[in-house]
């Protein structure tokens, strides 16, 4: 699967369970909202490496792996809980899904911050996917 197909596998997956705010997925038009809460969706590709022992063509396993990365955004100056709500139900979205083949880890979340009026936290999920060529 190539990282494109997987991208979208992800997105899709994202969009069918995720209703509750506007969703940012990056280079598509999106109009923030001015004061009300919102996400921010991309899938980071890392890297592919062998997973097998063999040779291109003979049955051998290559393993992508990346993060999807998704931020929730809230005003400053409401609460923190809702945040840490909306982080983790993005979290359970993906915890422990196979789709498509990919598999979903368990999420991380990064330490929140403010910036340009917005708390915000990202909520990361690592995957990977076995090929064989």
């Amino acid at each position: 699967m190539k990282w494109e197909q997987i991208n979208k596998s992800l997105q899709g997956h994202f969009a069918a369970n995720w209703l509750v705010t506007p969703v940012d997925y990056l280079n598509t038009k999106f109009i923030q909202p001015e004061n009300s809460p919102w996400v921010r969706m991309q899938v980071v590709p890392n890297e592919a490496r062998f997973a097998s022992v063999g040779s291109i063509g003979g049955g051998v396993c290559v393993r992508s792996i990346g993060l999807v990365s998704v931020t929730v955004f809230v005003p400053e100056g409401s609460t923190e809980t809702l945040a840490n709500q909306y982080a983790d139900d993005i979290a359970a979205i993906f915890f422990g899904q196979e789709i498509d083949g990919i598999l979903l880890r368990d999420s991380g979340r990064s330490a929140p911050r403010i910036d340009d009026g917005w708390y915000q936290t990202t909520i990361t999920i690592p995957f990977e996917l076995d090929t064989f060529h």
